[in-house]
């Protein structure tokens, strides 16, 4: 067997932001031939015996659906030189980079500004400091619904472009936690026009929590010049549960 109990993700911080990541699944070759998925952690069966390359290739759950596992475009594949030998167990790490070739149009990580801004309803978003309540860092964003109020927007409060062709992937990676769903749409925006897509509603976390969010198909549907996303949260009952969240 082949044991790959997790895999982490190392960054440059300055230019790619956390190194926090959601990475559940390995693609699995050994000398060119594909192993499997295993979701981690992993013990992988390997009938090849000797000395050969074996190459892991980082898996995610797109949209956070355990259904749609995909491997991660933007996580180098981890390359290793091992030997598996008949009746024992190859124990394996390793840690991914994002490709050299990855574009990050924007990011946040909220410890000098947030980047975002209400756009529509009443409640409020501020960064707070509370360490038991922020994810990483000593600042994280918080939306709230005002009591007696049921709606909220929060969206960027810059646009930014993104290229739309058949070769490019697009992704939101967000950590949050929250105690009520919440929708993560997308404005595109070409001259004087706009138009607003649903993108995908969350359900609520005690804990916090990462997410890939694939906006590919949605930026080829807007073909626009310039983009902004945000969160929209709804509270129609107005129970006196008020529906917050926290992103980072």
């Amino acid at each position: 067997y082949i044991a790959v109990e997790s895999i982490d993700l190392s960054t440059n911080v300055q230019e790619e932001g956390t190194k926090s990541h959601k990475i559940t699944d390995v693609w699995a070759y050994f000398e060119g031939e594909a192993l499997g998925v295993f979701e981690l952690p992993a013990q992988i069966p390997a009938l090849n015996e000797g000395t050969g390359t074996l190459i892991l290739l980082p898996g995610i759950k797109n949209n956070g659906i355990s259904d749609t596992r995909e491997v991660y475009p933007f996580y180098e594949g981890i390359e290793k030189e091992i030997t598996i030998s008949p009746l024992t167990t190859t124990n394996v790490t390793g840690t991914t980079t994002y490709k050299d070739l990855s574009n990050f149009r924007f990011r946040t990580d909220f410890e000098v500004s947030s980047g975002f801004e209400l756009k529509e309803g009443n409640g409020d978003i501020f960064i707070i400091s509370n360490p038991n309540l922020v994810f990483e860092g000593t600042r994280s964003l918080q939306g709230k619904i005002a009591n007696g109020s049921s709606f909220l927007r929060v969206g960027t409060s810059t646009i930014f472009s993104i290229p739309a062709n058949a070769e490019t992937e697009v992704y939101l990676e967000l950590n949050y936690r929250s105690n009520a769903i919440f929708e993560v749409y997308l404005t595109g925006y070409t001259g004087s026009q706009s138009a607003t897509l649903e993108v995908i509603n969350i359900a609520p976390r005690e804990e916090w929590n990462k997410i890939y969010i694939e906006l590919t198909n949605f930026i080829k549907s807007l073909q626009a010049e310039a983009y902004e996303f945000g969160f929209v949260m709804e509270d129609p009952t107005d129970d006196g549960n008020d529906p917050t969240v926290y992103w980072d």
